[in-house]
């Protein structure tokens, strides 16, 4: 959030040509604080529930690094 304030900030010093640049810098950070949030609420419902990374695994029939790997935001990105 703070690097788009950063950017809004200064985007009236960009150039026509990097306006693309500064899209997709804003579509990534966006992308990254979604993940985060994902893999923030995931690990608290199975917090919440008294399950661990196994259990969750078992009854989503994925494998337990998969679920530790969503918690970490490691394969969302």
């Amino acid at each position: 959030v703070v690097v788009i304030q950063i950017i809004a900030r200064h985007q009236c010093r960009v150039n026509k040509s990097d306006e693309k640049s500064v899209v997709l810098l804003k579509i990534e950070i966006l992308w990254r604080e979604l993940i985060m949030k994902f893999s923030d609420r995931l690990k608290g419902l199975r917090e919440k529930n008294d399950m661990t990374q196994e259990q969750l695994a078992k009854a989503l029939h994925v494998s337990a690094q998969a679920v530790s790997k969503w918690e970490n935001g490691d394969s969302l990105s």
